[in-house]
């Protein structure tokens, strides 16, 4: 009798328990969600990773591998869904979300136009050594109208980003090196290419004045005319012979000059000639004397020196008076004719006629007669 009693209240608590658990209410679902497929256009392909969120804000999920994506525990309401992917189009649809349902929201990415959507353009490019080949680095650079400034790189390379569109002067300057300038058109999207070669600068003077030197000399002996004055035509300056008969005149505008070439007792001598710019003109002169020399001595019927014979000439050269040996010298006697006449005290007056020649010497011996 005890085991049927323990028998009968297990099963009340079997039934007691079954009819409690049937009258327990279901929940009400409170949230949605929105589930979709990503695939690009024109091959149906899946799209992987592209970025899904909303507006208002809820997850933000990417598609796996297949393209699918799940956004969950979403509150009901209306939604902005947008799918964005790196060089994909970007696209926005408009969803509603109900409590307990999933909302759908596929989309078809199209590749996006790569210029399309592009303001700018940008210049790039590296700066060689005209002669070698070997890249040049800090060089500067700027453009044209002006963007920025900017040096190459080590390996000689540069890049002016974010240019706008159109026509542009690219400069490049290095110490050392002749500048150089481009001319080059940037267009939207795209790298105009600019390959810069630099020419190292000539430091050779170009010479901008010409010299001139020369040597004077005596026609007559050949020996040097010291302290002869040399003039030009343009004027530059007066300068003389040195003792050697030389001049030199540096500096001279190029162009085309008369020399001329004066000395006392000689011929003036003048000369055209033509200075060029980095060299030396070279006009040598042999100047004419234009007198003549006279030594003579006074002697006696016996032979004997006179002294103190006063000597004159005509043309008149000077009085001169010959020495203890009864002799004397008359330099620079004009050139032609001359009469040379002796008198002293006691004796009488004796002329002789010679001829002078440029540059000789000519000897004559005087002979006087007692009075």
């Amino acid at each position: 009798m005890k085991t049927k009693l323990i028998l009968f209240a297990v099963l009340l608590t079997l039934i007691y328990g079954c009819s409690k658990t049937e009258d327990t209410p279901v929940e009400t679902p409170t949230h949605g969600s929105i589930t979709g497929l990503i695939t690009e256009y024109g091959t149906d392909a899946a799209l992987e990773k592209v970025n899904v969120f909303t507006l208002p804000a809820t997850s933000y999920v990417t598609t796996d591998s297949t393209g699918s994506y799940k956004i969950d525990n979403v509150e009901p309401g209306e939604y902005s869904v947008t799918a964005a992917k790196r060089a994909y189009d970007t696209l926005t649809v408009a969803v509603t979300v109900i409590a307990g349902k999933n909302t759908i929201a596929d989309f078809i990415l199209q590749k996006t136009d790569s210029t399309a959507n592009i303001s700018y353009g940008s210049i790039a490019g590296t700066v060689f050594d005209s002669e070698t080949g070997n890249a040049i680095p800090n060089v500067t650079l700027y453009t044209m109208p002006a963007t920025v400034v900017l040096t190459s790189a080590s390996d000689g390379t540069f890049a002016f980003n974010n240019i706008e569109p159109g026509s542009y002067s690219l400069i490049a300057k290095k110490s050392g090196y002749d500048s150089t300038r481009i001319t080059l058109n940037v267009t939207a999207g795209f790298a105009a290419t600019a390959n810069i070669q630099l020419t190292k600068t000539d430091t050779t003077i170009i010479p901008t004045a010409g010299d001139l030197s020369g040597n004077v000399i005596d026609a007559v002996k050949g020996t040097p005319v010291v302290n002869a004055e040399i003039s030009t035509s343009p004027s530059s300056t007066i300068i003389f012979t040195d003792s050697l008969g030389n001049y030199s005149f540096s500096g001279l505008t190029p162009g085309s000059y008369t020399i001329t070439i004066t000395k006392n007792y000689y011929s003036e001598a003048s000369a055209t000639v033509n200075i060029t710019a980095g060299t030396t003109t070279t006009a040598d002169f042999a100047l004419t004397p234009t007198v003549g020399k006279i030594q003579g001595s006074v002697i006696d019927s016996a032979g004997a020196a006179i002294k103190d014979v006063i000597i004159t000439t005509t043309p008149e050269t000077g009085s001169y008076v010959t020495d203890d040996g009864g002799e004397f010298t008359i330099n620079n006697v004009p050139v032609g004719a001359v009469t040379v006449s002796a008198e002293k005290t006691g004796f009488v007056t004796k002329t002789v006629n010679i001829t002078v020649n440029p540059g000789e010497t000519r000897t004559v011996v005087i002979m006087l007669s007692h009075n």
